[in-house]
Parts: structure tokens; C-alpha cells; sequence
């Protein structure tokens, strides 16, 4: 694997689903769902979540995009959308 510069902006591309990769080892993922939306933020503390972040940084099923298109989405979701957890 290369170096990676982080963070990473990431969109899934099958889903409405955003991540901002803070290292090597924990992430924040952005995801809509209706008219609602949820911030978790997850780190490596198990093998799968591990793997989950590999993959991430490998761009499997991801676009990369830049800070300021991350930053405009979730600009957007907290005016048109409600936060909440699920």
C-alpha cells in the first residue's frame, strides 16, 4: 500500500454514504438516509473495522473527492436534513 496523505474525502459510489479517513486507523462516516442523516465516527478496535478501512483507503467502491465537496455536502444535509443516529 502507498503512502496515503491524510485526510481522505471519500463518497461511496453505490451509496449516499461520505467518509473523511483521519488516519490509518479511524474514520468519520457521513450517511443520509431519508430525510435524516448521521456523523459516527469508528476506529480499528476490531479486525473488520480494520479491514472496512483498508479497504477505504484502497478506493474499493469509493470516488475520491476534495475537502471542500465534503465539507459543501454536509453543509447541505445540517440545513435540509434532521441529524440523528441509526
Amino acid at each position: 500500500m502507498s503512502q496515503k496523505q491524510f485526510p481522505l474525502f471519500l463518497q461511496l459510489t453505490a451509496m449516499n454514504t461520505w467518509y473523511k479517513v483521519i488516519n490509518d486507523h479511524s474514520f468519520t462516516e457521513v450517511k443520509t438516509l431519508g430525510s435524516y442523516f448521521s456523523i459516527t465516527e469508528y476506529s480499528d478496535d476490531i479486525l473488520p473495522m480494520r479491514n472496512h478501512i483498508m479497504d477505504l483507503m484502497e478506493g474499493q467502491g469509493v470516488d475520491i473527492v476534495s475537502e471542500e465537496r465534503f465539507n459543501a455536502y454536509l453543509e447541505k444535509l445540517e440545513k435540509e436534513k434532521t441529524l440523528r443516529e441509526f
